[in-house]
Parts: C-alpha cells; structure tokens; sequence
C-alpha cells in the first residue's frame, strides 16, 4: 500500500488525507 499521495489528492483534501493514508 503506497504511503504517499499525489499533490492533486493533498490539493484537494489538505494534510489530514496524510494521516488518512499513513494510519
């Protein structure tokens, strides 16, 4: 499962889709 996101996904959702993805 990849642990980073593409810069239109944090764009779009901000840094919380960060923690989303990681845990």
């Amino acid at each position: 499962q990849q642990m980073w996101i593409a810069k239109a996904e944090y764009d779009e959702s901000g840094p919380s889709i960060v923690h989303r993805k990681c845990f």
